[in-house]
């Protein structure tokens, strides 16, 4: 120790050069833990407060099967009619009584097959910023990895069909939360080259609400800037009428990056979802920069995908500020 920590009868030259060494180390271990929080530690602490409700919900884990050249059969995934799930006296599925006994805020599960996502979804009604989980973990505990949510005003109901669920989560840099959605985002500089056939082998996740078990195939993959007032607004969970709802769908497929036209179909009697997620193109110019993945609900008796058709679009509708090309 008297080798590190200044001592009596050490000189000033002593003193000075142990100082600067401490100093040194201790802003050594202080970078180390806060790069090592940023990349590995925080999956670490967020999958620990998420352990106990993936032990309680059957429903967790990536068991989608993977599309082959773009053509994914779900006959042997689907539950037939004669295997309903239980439900409790309340409606709500038997399969998500233990994780509401947890909190009772949580409405649903997602799976994004070939990503970390696999998660709770909670929804906060009253929450009419959508701020309270943005910072909190699911417990209430905070932290900066948030929770997935789902847009306050999106009204969920035994019975009732809701258009659209949005869901909010953060892009960690550990990974975590929404990042791996960026895996579908054909335009970014780490996945661009990969994101094509990913999309081609995982067209399809699985968002179960606390009352319905649900499997949608995305058509859409948006990039927008928030900042940007006369861009699309996409956070919307009700509808003036058909037309509105029709009109919403063809500026969803208007902005999005890939051209699925040709192979999924969608109409103002499918429900929607949207996931977004931060993106940080632009940053330095103030853009506020967000990927939103878009989904529709396989239709019942849909028993199969084919996206092997599914291209770039090159002309699809970017925000003001995108300079580059698709």
């Amino acid at each position: 120790m008297a080798r590190v920590l200044p001592t009596k009868g050490d000189t000033a030259k002593d003193v000075i050069m142990k100082l600067v060494f401490l100093a040194a180390l201790i802003t050594f271990l202080v970078c180390g833990y806060l790069i090592a929080e940023k990349y590995w530690l925080g999956a670490v602490f967020t999958s620990c407060s998420n352990s106990k409700y993936v032990d309680v919900y059957e429903g967790s884990g990536i068991d989608l099967p993977s599309a082959s050249n773009g053509m994914l059969d779900l006959n042997t995934y689907l539950p037939s009619a004669s295997e309903a799930e239980p439900r409790e006296a309340d409606n709500t599925l038997s399969s998500f009584s233990e994780l509401l006994k947890l909190n009772d805020e949580i409405i649903g599960w997602i799976t994004v097959p070939g990503t970390v996502i696999d998660y709770p979804v909670v929804q906060r009604p009253s929450d009419t910023k959508d701020n309270y989980y943005l910072r909190r973990d699911i417990n209430g505990n905070s932290d900066r990895h948030g929770t997935l949510f789902m847009h306050y005003g999106c009204h969920l109901e035994y019975g009732y069909k809701t258009p659209t669920f949005i869901i909010y989560g953060h892009h960690m840099q550990d990974g975590t939360m929404f990042q791996n959605l960026m895996k579908y985002d054909i335009t970014d500089s780490k996945y661009k080259k990969t994101a094509m056939n990913f999309y081609k082998t995982n067209p399809v996740i699985k968002f179960n609400t606390k009352y319905e078990n649900g499997l949608w195939v995305i058509f859409s993959i948006m990039k927008i800037n928030v900042n940007q007032p006369s861009d699309f607004t996409y956070i919307r969970s009700e509808f003036a009428g058909t037309s509105d709802y029709a009109n919403f769908i063809k500026n969803i497929r208007d902005r999005s990056i890939i051209d699925t036209e040709s192979c999924i179909d969608v109409n103002t009697d499918d429900q929607l979802l949207i996931l977004q997620t931060c993106s940080y193109e632009y940053r330095d110019n103030g853009a506020e920069m967000r990927t939103v993945v878009v989904a529709r609900k396989l239709r019942t008796g849909e028993s199969s995908v084919d996206v092997s058709g599914v291209t770039k679009n090159s002309d699809a509708v970017m925000p003001d500020i995108w300079k580059k090309g698709i």
